[in-house]
Order: structure tokens, then C-alpha cells, then sequence
């Protein structure tokens, strides 16, 4: 009996261990055989983090990451490797935060985020903008797919070279 009950709280433990989830469990610490069972007590735990690489090339336009995220989830978005640049033998290849001073600032501007320099990383989460550049946390707005790309008109796209390899990492939140 002892085996059994041993068993099927091995089974349990790895069962909830793998969903993610804290836990406690507690026994009858008696040497009298007992009907009453063990007692599992499953919590989620209030985040769980992943981690994922994605290339953005420079003469593509918004790239699903393919990363989904959730309204309240604290996103992580880092440089790792790479140069790209916005008019291919006019612009020096960068990185994706050292793109050079032009902002445009107007509101008859074509880049996606007319307030942050042409020629950094930018990302989308619904309608949500985030700048990135070298590096960025933010919290979604929204529940959606992670899309990113360089901050250059889609008709500028042409001139564009390169792309940067961005590690992202999601921390979802649970609610309870």
C-alpha cells in the first residue's frame, strides 16, 4: 500500500511539475495503514518566462516573431548580433540601435514611429509601438503576435541591407 501511495505521488509530483505549477504535499505520518490519502496542493506560479531568438531583416517590413503575447505580459527585446542599415552604400551598416540622428518627427512622415530614429528596431504588438533599438522591456497592451521591424517608409524599403539577430524573452503572467 505504501508503494502505491508512493507511486501516485510520484506521478503527481511529475504531472504538476511539468504543468508549471508550485507545490506542497503533505502525508499521514503513521506506521497504522490509513485510508485517507496524500494531499497534492497545486498553485500556479505567477510567471513563467520564455526565451526565443528572431532574425528582423532590414528589407522586409513587419516580420511576425511568431512570439504571442498577452495583455499584461513583460516583454524583454535585445540586440544580439547582426548589421543592417537603411540606404545600402550611403549609411554605414549598424546595429539595431546606432542608426545615425534623423528623426523625422512630422505627422506626414513615413516611417512607423515618426518620433524614434530612422533605421532602428521597432516593434508592434497590436497598435501597440515600441521602441527598441539596442534593447527594450515594455509591458503589452494587447494580446497579439510580437511583430518587429526596421523604422523605414515600406517604399524605403528597396535601399535597405543586412538584419539582427534580437533575443526575446516573454514573461507571462498568470491571473489568479
Amino acid at each position: 500500500m505504501v508503494v502505491q501511495k508512493l507511486i501516485l505521488v510520484l506521478m503527481v509530483v511529475l504531472a504538476v511539475g511539468l504543468s508549471g505549477c508550485n507545490m506542497s504535499i503533505s502525508f499521514n505520518d503513521t506506521s497504522e495503514p490509513t485510508t485517507s490519502p496524500a494531499v497534492v496542493t497545486a498553485t500556479p506560479s505567477d510567471t513563467a518566462a520564455e526565451t526565443t531568438t528572431f532574425e528582423v531583416m532590414a528589407r522586409q517590413g513587419w516580420q511576425n516573431s511568431h512570439v504571442l503575447v498577452s495583455s499584461g505580459d513583460r516583454l524583454t527585446v535585445k540586440y544580439m548580433s547582426g548589421l543592417w542599415t537603411q540606404q545600402t552604400n550611403v549609411v554605414e551598416a549598424h546595429d539595431a540601435g546606432d542608426q545615425g540622428d534623423y528623426i523625422c518627427g512630422r505627422s506626414d512622415c513615413v516611417e512607423p514611429y515618426p518620433d524614434y530614429p530612422q533605421g532602428a528596431l521597432i516593434g508592434r504588438v497590436g497598435p501597440q509601438l515600441v521602441a527598441i533599438g539596442d534593447g527594450a522591456s515594455f509591458t503589452s497592451q494587447y494580446t497579439r503576435y510580437l511583430a518587429l521591424r526596421m523604422n523605414d517608409g515600406d517604399d524605403g524599403l528597396y535601399d535597405n541591407s543586412g538584419s539582427v539577430v534580437v533575443s526575446i524573452t516573454v514573461e507571462h503572467t498568470t491571473s489568479q
